[in-house]
């Protein structure tokens, strides 16, 4: 009987050793995967279709999706003196008149070509307007409009058709030696996110892919009326992008700006929702940023112009943005900047046509302590 109760016993026990055994074998399992989890959302600082910073590689697979990365607490900071100075020279009012039986306003895209000499904008409402520029040394003598038509696609959609809503221009082949073989690329904003090439005449000579996760409306914040916005030519990364607002999946306060195998992200000014207009390229290869915020019941605006250095950026890939100008709260609807060229720019308000102001042009130049 003693013999019988010891084994008995003994196997009573084994039996509560291998259970144990089994929940420790569990809770290891949970743990290791629970660990794994971490460590694979911790890492992933780059949108599907992007192989990360400074990589090439698109993974996209299915509909792209938006970067979700978190802010960097902090982002690197500029030193104030290594700071091109932002200097205002003069500001020029254009009637709001017609040429070609379209108006002169609510321009929203600007650009300069050397090479003819030509001031192109685009306009909210799908027209391309061409001006002549006199400048004497800072002073704006005229800007005066020589040329308008719509922007027309293949399919024959125009602005007068309620068509395209033309927001960033940039020009390709304007400063080559070559007159006559310039093209606008011009970012449309709508239910589809597009990005058309046209002649300087307005018509339609091809599509460019749009760079993921931009390329998918729903990843857009507020739908079409915050879609694709600002668009540039980096001698470098070729194209670059970026939505007026963040994505859907996006802090608020984190603008990104989309190549074709690469982003650069940046804090927005911390003006209540201010919204990215407009990028031009440097001649340090880093970004100039127009950003746009209205608030209040009266809607004044907030405008500031910013540095964006995407050459130093850390490996989260947020970078280091400081404002070079903040203009006081008022009237100023600035949304397109031209590169003329000698570190000078012009920057253009988006006033509507019934606006007392009319469209104003502010010529604006920055300096380096290092040039000569």
């Amino acid at each position: 009987m003693l013999r019988l109760n010891q084994l008995r016993f003994d196997a009573n026990q084994a039996f509560k050793k291998e259970r144990g055994l089994r929940r420790l074998t569990a809770f290891l399992s949970i743990f290791l995967a629970a660990v794994g989890l971490l460590a694979t959302t911790g890492c992933e600082s780059s949108p599907p279709g992007s192989a990360g910073p400074g990589t090439s590689g698109p993974t996209k697979s299915g509909p792209a999706q938006p970067d979700a990365r978190a802010v960097s607490p902090n982002p690197p900071r500029l030193a104030k003196s290594d700071l091109p100075r932002f200097v205002e020279h003069d500001r020029f009012t254009i009637p709001s008149v017609k040429v070609n039986d379209v108006r002169v306003h609510e321009l929203s895209g600007l650009a300069w070509d050397e090479d003819e000499q030509l001031l192109y904008a685009v306009t909210d409402k799908g027209n391309v307007i061409h001006f002549r520029l006199k400048l004497k040394g800072n002073t704006i003598l005229a800007i005066e409009p020589v040329y308008a038509a719509p922007l027309v696609d293949a399919a024959a959609t125009s602005a007068r058709r309620g068509g395209l809503d033309a927001e960033g221009l940039a020009v390709l082949n304007a400063d080559n030696g070559k007159p006559g073989d310039t093209e606008l690329v011009v970012v449309v904003e709508g239910a589809t996110p597009r990005i058309l090439r046209f002649s300087p005449a307005g018509a339609m000579l091809g599509e460019l892919p749009v760079p993921p996760p931009l390329d998918d409306q729903r990843n857009y914040r507020g739908g079409g009326n915050k879609g694709l916005e600002a668009l540039a030519w980096h001698p470098q990364y070729g194209l670059i992008v970026a939505p007026e607002s963040p994505l859907e999946q996006q802090p608020k306060t984190l603008h990104t700006v989309y190549a074709n195998d690469r982003h650069w992200s940046f804090l927005a000014h911390p003006a209540k929702d201010s919204r990215l207009k407009a990028l031009e390229v440097l001649a340090d290869g880093n970004l100039l940023a127009l950003e746009r915020s209205s608030t209040g019941a009266t809607k004044p605006l907030v405008v500031s112009l910013r540095y964006v250095d995407i050459a130093a950026c850390p490996a989260d890939g947020t970078c280091g943005a400081e404002d070079l100008a903040v203009f006081p709260t008022g009237r100023d609807n600035f949304e397109g900047l031209a590169d003329l060229g000698k570190h000078r720019f012009l920057a253009v308000s988006d006033h509507h046509k019934d606006d007392p102001v009319g469209t104003t042009v502010m010529l604006f130049s920055l300096q380096y302590k290092d040039a000569p």
